[in-house]
């Protein structure tokens, strides 16, 4: 019924009015395809983002962004020879992040097409991309297990995002954090200070974006499947020329130290990608402050949630208002793989207490 292709070629307008109505119904609109054109125009070696598109009698009926991943040792394990051994084997598997739009550059839900019948296009995606690469790996929500049929399941941690229902200043935001008002305070007694910028940025800040980057993956608890395409990706989307990217960019006595950016699509805020400068020995409270100011620009222009994607530390769990809790999937059409990986997942760090704690 469905024929599918895979290439690196990002859709073309006419493609991309194909989901026009699809996009509003999920309360986006069209300034979400230039960041997803950014993270397709990198690649390396071992990883190459891919737009997966699904047609019905040459008609577009559905796509997808996903990420062919050759060496994803390191985001399972930390120890050298665990994760060089999988990397030697260079099995290729995709990556799918389902859970929102643009978080990580490349979280998409899958496109659908008017009159197309949504279970049965996502599930002829999810064909392609088992018959195409040794696995697949996806993040989704759990109302969504029934598309992954007997595939394994995994915690993961939840998506964050603060809902302004209800809000109409800072002041309204600031009354559901009773310490906020004190971190506020500190930061700026420190010489601390946010600016928030739409556009493309400048030099200055896009070096900033590359040394907040590199400590924060020093730091983190996640590696990611596509980290060594991820900075350049990022950095990419940063110079997008276009009122609809937003940055709050986080300065101690006057030097970058941290950022959020963001795009403005439909109703809300869409995190990209963010990083602080983890080599601070005192940030200040400067990830809360910069979280406040995206919530400020939101209200000013009366947007209805920033969505700030995965929770991964324990400042963004307290911070928000509105949390969905998210599950990973992992398919394959190899029998020995559905039998090794869940074993080697479930003893990897993507499933560690203190990753777990914010699931």
């Amino acid at each position: 019924m469905f024929t599918c292709s895979l290439t690196d070629a990002m859709l073309s307008r006419e493609e991309q009015a194909r989901f026009r109505d699809f996009l509003q119904r999920h309360g986006v609109d069209d300034a979400i395809w230039e960041p997803y054109a950014r993270a397709l125009a990198v690649s390396s070696p071992i990883t190459k983002p891919m737009a997966l598109r699904v047609f019905h009698e040459n008609k577009l009926a559905g796509a997808a962004f996903v990420v062919k991943c050759k060496a994803y040792g390191r985001a399972m394990f930390d120890h050298p020879l665990l994760y060089r051994s999988i990397d030697l084997a260079g099995l290729p598997a995709f990556i799918w992040m389902r859970t929102g739009f643009c978080a990580d550059l490349l979280a998409n839900p899958g496109f659908i097409a008017e009159g197309f019948e949504e279970q049965a296009v996502l599930q002829s995606m999810l064909a392609e991309l088992r018959c195409s690469a040794y696995g697949v790996i996806v993040t989704d929500f759990p109302a969504n297990q029934a598309l992954h049929g007997a595939a394994s399941v995994f915690s993961y941690v939840k998506n964050g995002a603060v809902s302004l229902h209800g809000m109409h200043a800072r002041v309204d935001f600031m009354g559901q954090h009773h310490r906020l008002r004190r971190k506020v305070q500190c930061f700026t007694q420190q010489g601390g200070e946010i600016e928030v910028v739409c556009g493309a940025m400048t030099v200055e800040a896009l070096q900033a974006v590359r040394r907040c980057i590199d400590a924060t993956v020093r730091e983190s608890i996640i590696y990611t499947p596509f980290q060594d395409i991820f900075t350049e990706a990022a950095l990419s989307a940063c110079q997008l020329d276009s009122i609809q990217m937003v940055h709050a960019v986080a300065r101690l006595h006057g030097e970058i130290v941290g950022y959020h950016t963001f795009v403005r699509s439909g109703r809300g805020l869409h995190m990209l990608h963010g990083a602080f400068d983890r080599g601070c020995s005192d940030l200040h409270h400067c990830y809360e402050n910069v979280i406040l100011a995206a919530v400020e620009y939101a209200l000013e222009h009366q947007l209805e949630c920033v969505h700030f994607g995965p929770i991964l530390n324990e400042t963004k769990r307290r911070m928000m208002n509105q949390t969905a809790s998210c599950a990973i999937y992992f398919h394959s059409q190899y029998a020995w793989l559905r039998f090794l990986i869940p074993i080697a997942f479930r003893c990897s760090k993507m499933q560690s207490p203190k990753l777990l704690m914010f699931g």
